[in-house]
């Protein structure tokens, strides 16, 4: 490992990290704190995933982000893939990867839609697939999973109030049937995963004032379908921020969603072992 690998990082890493949070960088807009109702999710979510990757475990890091995940994983399995649409995250995953010696890390750039991306995936060899705060699954995967593979899928929420207050729910403005929390279980039964556990984890944020909100806001896509813009939200954020100001600051209310999920195979259905099925045979 050179040094100019090291220097090479830090400067990468130091660029990233006006992502903020959503590529697990600490920044200046970071919360004053954070009140969790029980253990720190983040914590209980690494102690999830780490739970399910063995010594033998081959991994995919589905949206790995800049690596950080993805090679403390590679410090336990047999070997893990990464897989991101950003060329700047890949690199830095590539360069922690190297400068902190793991020789079992692949590493593939793409967007979850690319096909000749996603060809560079081995077939049938992922025991382990997880998407923390990336893409979901598609059908198209599948054929890179084994046939009982464990997926695990994070779930950050939005901030509660704060995007119904600067229009940003889709929600308030378009019919809807279906709760957040099933939509996605929906989904994943569709393309032959069961979902084993499900975790939601509530806790408050605090802001120091109004600026220091707008700027974590800005550091990153925290709110839906549109970045937040000053001279569209700043009154109604002023609003916000004077209704839930505290003595410990702006208090937001957010929730992490945590779903693990294993696949099927050829499970049988139950019209496979009838009269109707048996006769089939």
């Amino acid at each position: 490992m050179s040094a100019t690998a090291r220097q090479r990082l830090k400067a990468l890493d130091d660029q990233l990290a006006e992502a903020g949070a959503y590529l697990s960088y600490p920044t200046r807009h970071d919360p004053l704190q954070e009140e969790f109702h029980g253990p720190d999710p983040a914590k209980a979510i690494d102690e999830v995933l780490f739970s399910y990757a063995t010594a033998q475990s081959c991994v995919l890091d589905w949206g790995c982000g800049a690596g950080f995940t993805l090679c403390r994983l590679a410090r336990k399995a047999r070997e893990v893939w990464g897989f991101d649409e950003n060329a700047r995250c890949i690199e830095a995953a590539s360069l922690r990867a190297e400068c902190e010696g793991l020789e079992n890390v692949r590493l593939v750039h793409g967007g979850a839609g690319d096909a000749q991306a996603i060809a560079q995936l081995p077939d049938s060899t992922f025991h382990l697939g997880l998407s923390r705060r990336g893409p979901n699954l598609l059908s198209s995967m599948l054929g890179k999973l084994k046939e009982n593979a464990i997926w695990i899928q994070e779930i950050p929420r939005s901030m509660a109030g704060v995007n119904e207050l600067l229009g940003r729910d889709k929600r308030l403005f378009l019919p809807h049937a279906r709760g957040d929390e099933s939509w996605i279980i929906d989904f994943y039964a569709g393309i032959g995963f069961a979902a084993v556990s499900v975790h939601t984890w509530f806790y408050e944020q605090y802001f120091r004032d109004v600026d220091h909100l707008a700027g974590y806001l800005n550091s990153a896509s925290y709110l839906d379908y549109r970045k937040y813009d000053p001279a569209r939200d700043r009154e109604a954020l002023d609003l916000y921020a004077q209704y839930n100001m505290t003595d410990q600051g702006i208090r937001v209310a957010r929730s992490r969603q945590l779903a693990v999920y294993r696949r099927l195979g050829d499970w049988p259905l139950p019209a496979d072992n009838g009269p109707a099925g048996q006769a089939k045979q």
